[in-house]
């Protein structure tokens, strides 16, 4: 009988270098305190674009929301609870700690001068209104 080490997360491994060549960076959502990358929603009705972000267990204060350039930056660090107490012995650890930073280029047609933030109960909204179309003017061409 031959044993084999069993290593569970190699494919993982494998599969997190493989998609780093092709796409560049990316989230690792299986665990690890380098960071974590919060989940959001997207919407967009006729007026603007409603960007959710899930934070729970962040406070307003340790967010930054910054607009350059076209470029909508999310960021902000969770940092990890510690019991200097006693020692404690953790079973399984699945809350990510880290910092986070989402990014979102943002097209022409929204007006980054127009953005809106709230923060509650661990959901960061944020509104990006749409330009409003200048109607075209009437202009009066001289006929020679």
């Amino acid at each position: 009988m031959t044993l084999v080490k069993f290593r569970p997360w190699i494919d993982h491994e494998n599969l997190n270098r493989s998609v780093k060549r092709m796409f560049g960076e990316m989230p690792d959502f299986f665990g690890s305190d380098s960071g974590f990358f919060p989940r959001v929603d997207i919407l967009e009705t006729e007026k603007d674009l409603k960007i959710n972000v899930e934070l729970p267990g962040l406070k307003r204060e340790e967010v930054k929301l910054v607009v350059e350039n076209g470029l909508l930056n999310i960021s902000g660090k969770r940092e990890k609870e510690t019991e200097s107490k006693d020692e404690l012995n953790v079973l399984r650890s699945e809350i990510y700690h880290g910092s986070f930073n989402r990014s979102f280029r943002l097209s022409d047609e929204y007006d980054s001068e127009n953005i809106k933030a709230e923060f509650e109960n661990g959901i960061l909204s944020i509104t990006v209104g749409k330009k409003k179309e200048e109607e075209p003017k009437e202009r009066i061409i001289k006929i020679k």
